[in-house]
């Protein structure tokens, strides 16, 4: 594939895999951690409309989807762990790891799936030093 058809095809290609989630959306990521602590942060989760939230799947997106995406993946991907948590009403993805994050810029995706379509997002986190 030429270069310059690459450029345009990453972005539509990230937003056709969104397009059966006409109700679902995700919103913005909440960081709770510096550089050099557990990540602690929050990815919210919009008009669920009648989706329960145990009804979504949050997954790693596969090393190959990176690959054919031409993004680097990140280092500490596999340590990233993703919960569904539900409060007051709103849910939100909660992700976290056990060990510090010591790189200042993480870049990311994740793959959502639920009974009426799924959904690959990427992620941007930029940790402040603390």
């Amino acid at each position: 594939m030429p270069k310059q058809l690459r450029k345009l095809f990453i972005p539509l290609m990230l937003s056709l895999i969104s397009l059966p989630s006409f109700a679902l959306s995700i919103g913005e990521i909440t960081l709770h951690s510096t550089l050099g602590q557990p990540l602690n942060a929050q990815l919210s989760i919009n008009n669920l409309g009648d989706l329960q939230a145990a009804q979504m799947i949050i997954r790693h997106t596969p090393l190959e989807t990176y690959d054919k995406l031409k993004i680097e993946r990140p280092t500490v991907l596999q340590a990233i762990a993703f919960n569904i948590v539900t409060h007051n009403k709103q849910s939100y993805i909660q992700l976290s790891t056990k060990t510090a994050i010591n790189e200042p810029y993480i870049r990311f995706l994740v793959h959502i799936r639920w009974p009426q379509g799924e959904l690959l997002k990427e992620i941007t986190l930029l940790l402040d030093p603390g």
